[in-house]
C-alpha cells in the first residue's frame, strides 16, 4: 500500500518459504504483477492459487477484477458469482456484479442484484446510493430523489452523492436545486467530470453564461480541450458573445 514494491515482494515470498502454496501470500505477488502491468502473470498465478484452492473467495474475488480490467465482462461476472457462492454476504462484490450489470444497460438484473445487496448491506450508505443510481437510470426520479435525500443525510459531504442529487435536480430543470448541489459536489472532488458538465449546462440553461465560463475554466487550462467538451465549449462562448471563440470550438 505504500507503493514499496520489491519490500513486498520480498515479505511475500518469504511468507511463502515459511508456508508453500500460502494463498494470501501467491495473491500478494499477483497483485504486485498487476500493479507493474503484467496481467498475464497475474492470472497465471489466480488459477495455480484457484486449482489448488478452488473456494478460495479473495482468488475469484481477484480474478474478477483482472477480467473486469481486461474488459472480459462475462469472465468477472461469472468470477464475481463465485466469491458470492462462497461468501454470500461480500457485499464490495455485490457492488462490482451492480456496475457491471449497469455498464452493460442491463439495468433490470443490476435491480435484482440490489436486492440480494440489501438483503446484507441494507443500511450501508453506498447500497443507498446503489438505490438511487439505479432508479436514477431508470427514469424514476420519485425513488431516486428519497433514496439520496437519505444517503445525503447519512454522508452529507459525499460528492457522488451531490453529484446524483444535482443530476435529479437538473433532470426536474430545478436549476438553484441543481447549481447548489453541483457546485458541492465539485468542491469536495473537482475531478466530477460529470457535475461539471451539468453545472455547465445548468449554468447555461438559466442564462449566466458567466458563471458557466468559469466553471468551464479547469478544462480549459490543460493542452488540449478534451473532444466530449468541444460543443459545450463552443456553446459557453456563444452565449458570452465571443462569436469567434465559439467557432474554434
Amino acid at each position: 500500500m505504500l507503493a514499496n514494491v520489491e519490500s513486498a515482494k520480498t515479505t511475500f515470498n518469504e511468507a511463502l518459504a515459511a508456508k508453500p502454496n500460502y494463498a494470501p501470500a501467491q495473491l500478494g505477488l499477483a497483485r504486485l504483477e498487476a500493479i507493474k502491468g503484467n496481467l498475464a502473470e497475474a492470472n497465471k498465478i489466480v488459477d495455480e492459487v484457484l486449482l489448488k484452492s478452488p473456494r478460495e473467495a479473495d482468488a475469484w474475488h481477484f480474478k474478477g477484477d483482472l477480467q473486469r480490467a481486461e474488459q472480459k465482462l462475462p469472465e468477472a461476472l461469472a468470477a464475481y458469482q463465485k466469491v458470492l457462492e462462497i461468501k454470500p454476504n461480500t457485499a464490495s462484490v455485490h457492488v462490482n456484479i451492480i456496475m457491471l450489470q449497469m455498464q452493460d444497460k442491463k439495468l433490470d438484473l443490476a435491480a435484482k442484484q440490489l436486492t440480494e445487496m440489501q438483503k446484507v448491506a441494507a443500511k450501508q450508505p453506498l447500497t443507498v446510493y446503489l438505490t438511487a443510481l439505479i432508479a436514477f437510470n431508470k427514469k424514476d426520479l420519485a425513488t431516486a430523489s428519497s433514496a439520496v435525500e437519505n444517503l445525503l443525510k447519512m454522508q452529507p459531504d459525499n460528492p457522488q452523492g451531490l453529484q446524483l442529487a444535482g443530476a435529479i435536480a437538473y433532470q426536474k430543470q430545478s436549476d438553484i436545486q441543481a447549481q447548489d448541489s453541483l457546485s458541492k459536489a465539485l468542491k469536495k472532488s473537482p475531478g466530477l467530470d460529470y457535475s461539471r458538465r451539468l453545472l455547465v449546462k445548468s449554468y447555461l440553461r438559466s442564462k449566466q453564461p458567466a458563471k458557466a465560463l468559469a466553471t468551464l475554466q479547469p478544462v480549459l487550462q490543460g493542452t488540449a480541450v478534451p473532444p466530449a467538451w468541444l460543443t459545450l465549449a463552443g456553446e459557453v462562448y456563444m452565449q458570452n458573445g465571443d462569436a469567434e471563440r465559439a467557432a474554434e470550438f
